[in-house]
């Protein structure tokens, strides 16, 4: 496995960068300046988006003359701090639609700058978590002397919504052997707002939805399935059995080489877990 280069060092300003002599606007300036007589919803607001930023993992916070940026290889987010509010800025592949939306800026190949109007902590919604999360998956690999950036591992993450974000934490690690990733948000009232597990290399995200949100068991219907691959499907079922799981496929194999079983979570969510058999059959034949 290859070792991505160190980060290259502005010998003036001392910040880092994943490509040598990247424009930046180079200097030595403090956080504090850009709070200096604001209100103090706009620091409570920045300090509450850059709690959000480090959830997702290891970051750097650069301010510079007119505004502050999140850098974890690469910079992914940032902020803008305005009179009364905050100017939330999220560099993402993809055109978002929010009620918080600002403006956008195009950067070719390499997507958008994505600007939100943040004028209370409310405004920090679970849809906007999922989006710093988008926003800090990017940053996995940069290619040398640009700051274009290519999925590393997971090209596609499951985020899905849960009424009880806790309740689904609790299930997914008892039943599926899901643990705990990241840091966790909570809203005003306590309750998580966004987190993520783990199950081997995977990554599954979740939050909790706005008002108005019906689950797959309140519809009546699924509204997704997820395929999930694990060492020992027959193992994995009874453990998930005796945790109480909706079992709604019992292991079978398949003409696809799969061994496959299917349950739902407590929000009627469809999981379904495969082991991979043609190696074993494979295995067999050759005795």
């Amino acid at each position: 496995m290859s070792r991505r280069a160190p980060l290259w060092r502005c010998p003036k300003c001392g910040h880092r960068f994943a490509s040598r002599n990247l424009w930046h606007s180079c200097g030595n300036y403090r956080l504090a300046d850009h709070f200096r007589n604001r209100p103090r919803v706009v620091r409570q607001l920045f300090n509450r988006w850059l709690a959000l930023a480090r959830s997702c993992g290891p970051v750097t916070v650069y301010a510079q003359k007119t505004r502050i940026v999140f850098q974890a290889r690469v910079r992914f987010a940032g902020a803008i701090v305005h009179n009364a509010w905050l100017e939330a800025t999220l560099w993402l592949k993809r055109r978002v639609e929010h009620p918080c939306l600002h403006r956008v800026e195009s950067l070719g190949r390499l997507g958008y700058a994505v600007h939100f109007r943040l004028a209370g902590l409310m405004d920090i919604d679970p849809e906007l978590e999922g989006l710093m999360w988008e926003a800090y998956a990017e940053t996995a690999v940069v290619r040398a002397g640009t700051e274009e950036q290519e999925h590393k591992h997971m090209a596609i993450t499951p985020y899905l919504y849960y009424e009880d974000v806790g309740r689904a934490l609790r299930f997914l690690a008892k039943a599926f052997g899901f643990r705990r990733f990241g840091v966790q948000t909570r809203g005003p009232g306590g309750k998580i707002n966004h987190a993520a597990m783990k199950l081997g290399d995977a990554v599954v995200m979740m939050g909790r939805p706005a008002s108005g949100y019906r689950n797959p068991k309140r519809l009546g219907q699924a509204t997704q399935s997820l395929y999930v691959t694990v060492n020992d499907v027959d193992k994995h079922f009874e453990r998930a059995r005796k945790a109480g799981a909706v079992i709604i496929e019992e292991p079978a194999d398949t003409s696809y080489g799969h061994r496959r079983y299917g349950a739902t979570d407590p929000e009627g969510h469809e999981w379904y877990f495969a082991q991979d058999i043609r190696r074993r059959r494979s295995r067999r034949g050759s005795r």
